[in-house]
């Protein structure tokens, strides 16, 4: 008798706390905490934008590279690119709608900044210019300097 009960309080102990959980996520919980979302600027010749960084490794590698100023090479009419001299951790996914203001990584060290549509690619998200009004004079058709910082 005193074994079946101590059996049974046992059972009973490592059961309930199993039974009492409730699953708990960012997305189903509005009090679950969410993670914090960085900002930087960029700017180009005098014109000054903001954008917001993902929550990932890429964007969290390139945060910690700032600040820099990357002499940028205009490529296909829609994007403009700088290969870095390190490799940042990456999870490319095919994007298959990429526009104006998206940042992006290309296979693990090239800074992609779109500045027009484009997509069915594979890339790691970084973040996306907040109002991209300008942006695209501002980048011009050529090769342009962009300087990237983080705002504190």
């Amino acid at each position: 008798m005193k074994r079946t009960f101590i059996l049974t309080l046992l059972t009973i102990l490592v059961i309930t706390p199993f039974c009492a959980c409730k699953k708990v996520s960012r997305d189903t919980d509005p009090n679950y905490p969410k993670p914090e979302r960085y900002k930087m600027k960029l700017t180009v010749g005098n014109k000054s934008f903001t954008a917001t960084l993902d929550v990932n490794a890429s964007a969290d590698a390139f945060r910690a590279q700032l600040p820099l100023t990357l002499d940028m090479t205009d490529y296909g009419g829609f994007e403009k690119i700088y290969k870095l001299d390190v490799k940042l951790p990456y999870n490319d996914k095919l994007e298959e709608s990429l526009g104006l203001g998206d940042i992006m990584l290309y296979q693990s060290n090239t800074i992609v900044l779109f500045y027009d549509n484009h997509g069915g690619f594979s890339y790691s998200r970084i973040g996306k210019i907040d109002n991209t009004l300008g942006l695209r004079e501002a980048l011009g058709t050529g090769n342009v300097t962009v300087k990237w910082e983080n705002i504190k």
